[in-house]
């Protein structure tokens, strides 16, 4: 936990500069007065431009004797038209004058006694005052001058009384600043109390020295906004980085362990969260004529008096793999005859077959500008045509069975040319004298699909041809003695296995004419059943590759299933 601080700030007031007014005497040279005020600041304070009346205690003294001539008398008017009080006192030559001054005068919450036992003499006594009478709003200030008068009193020599005064109290207010950085946190501060600042003091006056105050009793001070009831929006609420000032008030000097306590609340996006009541307990040395203010930093560490807020953090714990099923149903165009569905795949979009659909002879074509998701919905669709379903554009296959038709003109079940998707298909190639099943020059993946196939599962060909095999069974058994393979790379093309189930009667992955296949993942068999020359991976002519998936090239021998170093013979499984 981290404790909100107090900073307790002197200000340093301007003095200004004080020229002196020559005042012209009464006539019969009576006494008369004018002020400055030293420290002035706010307009709530007295000050050399309002201070309007004050109460004067005034003796003389000649020949060892002495005479108290004013005894709280009060004086009214401004500096600038002059000062009068009545009745009017006289200068006296060659004698010796104490003039002490307590101000404001109209409404005063001070009294002030000269010594009993001497109480011809102003300068020597006791002030009191009561804070809890002033409401802590009473500014309170003092002066004391002496004078010797010539032997010859002239009007030039007996001008006014110049009074300096200074505040004897000390000013007190409060800062509290926002130092939430978030754009989002705003506060609200109130019920501002010092608990504990005295009631009433006393201060002796000796000489017309004023002494320490002496402080009595406890006197609660609230600044500010006072509210009995939590979760109140102050009408000055603390943005972030903001600065709320609140009004100041007096207070006897005094050194003391003074209590403070005040309240916060929380917003967020302008919603009420969270309120945090504080007491802080502190020692300050209040002086006369002093102007503090208590300086609060309101910050995430601190807000909480019993625990500091963390802030907010975000880290990823994983992203979700995607579904392998989409069901568009409910924008998909149904069909359920050959023509609806050629029609349908002429014009894009989605398409979803609610029955078992058979092409005679048809071919469907996805156009270089369109784009189908054919949903077999559970259904079979049967072919017959060479290249049943060839695709230039954007198309993905899903959800059911593709089987050729018959033995005389099918041989693959899929040309694709553009970018295709085949998803949770079953591929059934029945006859074939040269292709494959699946036929692909251009990008395609394949996922969770079975083929069987007569000679190929999968063929890849040319440069620009990408295969991405995920997962699946791709199989080519077959009684026809060939040199076949269950996925082929060629002329160039590029294919990557991250997994799935690869069976051949001589070979499960050919990479031949400069093309590359990285197997990452899988299981392969090689029956062997026909062919003594069978490898497992077969890597041929003009820098074609196959490789593992650390990088490092799988090795073949065109009668062995080779892997990483170690001949594994006819019939081998080989698992990932």
């Amino acid at each position: 936990m981290k404790k909100i601080i107090i900073a307790v700030l002197a200000v340093a007031a301007m003095v200004a500069c004080s020229k002196e007014q020559t005042v012209v005497a009464p006539k019969g040279d009576a006494i008369g007065f004018s002020t400055f005020v030293e420290n002035s600041t706010r307009a709530t304070d007295i000050t050399t431009a309002n201070i309007a009346d004050f109460g004067v205690y005034g003796t003389v003294a000649k020949g060892g004797n002495s005479a108290l001539i004013f005894n709280n008398t009060k004086v009214s008017g401004s500096k600038d038209a002059g000062y009068t009080y009545s009745p009017a006192q006289y200068w006296i030559a060659a004698a010796e004058y104490d003039f002490l001054a307590f101000a404001p005068y109209t409404n005063a919450k001070w009294t002030y006694a000269p010594l009993e036992t001497n109480a011809q003499v102003a300068q020597n006594g006791t002030f009191s005052f009561n804070n809890e009478t002033a409401a802590a709003d009473q500014d309170v200030v003092y002066a004391y001058t002496t004078k010797t008068t010539e032997a010859t009193l002239t009007a030039e020599n007996t001008q006014a009384v110049a009074f300096t005064f200074k505040h004897i109290l000390s000013k007190v207010a409060f800062s509290f600043t926002n130092t939430f950085t978030d754009g989002n946190t705003t506060l609200s501060v109130y019920n501002v109390k010092i608990n504990n600042t005295a009631k009433t003091g006393t201060m002796a006056i000796a000489d017309g020295v004023d002494a320490a105050w002496v402080g009595a009793d406890d006197l609660v001070v609230a600044f500010g906004e006072q509210f009995t009831d939590v979760n109140k929006y102050a009408s000055a609420a603390l943005a972030n980085g903001k600065e709320l000032k609140l009004a100041h008030h007096y207070v006897i000097p005094a050194q003391r362990a003074y209590n403070i306590t005040f309240s916060v609340d929380l917003y967020q996006a302008g919603v009420y969260l969270a309120t945090y009541n504080h007491t802080i307990n502190t020692t300050i040395d209040f002086a006369k004529n002093g102007n503090y203010v208590l300086s609060v930093k309101l910050a995430p560490e601190s807000i909480d008096p019993a625990n500091p807020l963390f802030p907010i953090e975000f880290t990823v714990n994983k992203v979700e793999d995607w579904d392998n099923y989409y069901d568009v149903a409910l924008a998909a165009e149904t069909v359920a005859t050959a023509q609806e569905l050629a029609a349908a795949v002429a014009e894009g979009g989605d398409i979803r077959l609610t029955s078992d659909i058979t092409l005679s002879g048809s071919e469907l074509r996805v156009a270089k500008d369109k784009e189908v998701y054919l949903d077999l919905n559970g259904n079979t669709l049967t072919v017959a045509a060479l290249d049943p379903i060839d695709n230039y554009g954007k198309m993905t296959i899903a959800n059911g069975k593709v089987v050729g038709g018959n033995t005389e003109n099918t041989r693959r079940c899929i040309y694709n040319r553009g970018e295709m998707v085949i998803e949770n298909m079953e591929f059934v190639q029945i006859w074939d004298e040269f292709g494959a099943a699946i036929n692909n020059e251009g990008k395609m993946t394949i996922n969770n699909t079975t083929v069987d196939a007569v000679r190929y599962a999968v063929w890849s060909s040319g440069a620009n041809a990408e295969t991405i095999i995920n997962s699946g069974t791709f199989s080519n058994e077959t009684d026809m003695n060939l040199p076949v393979y269950a996925v082929v790379a060629y002329e160039g093309a590029k294919m990557t296995i991250n997994g799935g189930t690869f069976i051949s009667d001589h070979g499960c992955v050919c990479a031949c004419d400069g093309s590359q296949v990285l197997i990452n993942g899988g299981t392969f068999t090689c029956t062997n059943e026909f062919s003594t020359g069978s490898d497992w991976v077969f890597a041929g002519g003009d820098g074609s590759n196959a490789m593992n998936n650390d990088g490092s090239l799988i090795k073949y021998d065109e009668s062995e299933c080779v892997i990483n170093g170690n001949i594994l013979n006819n019939g081998c499984v080989v698992a990932f």
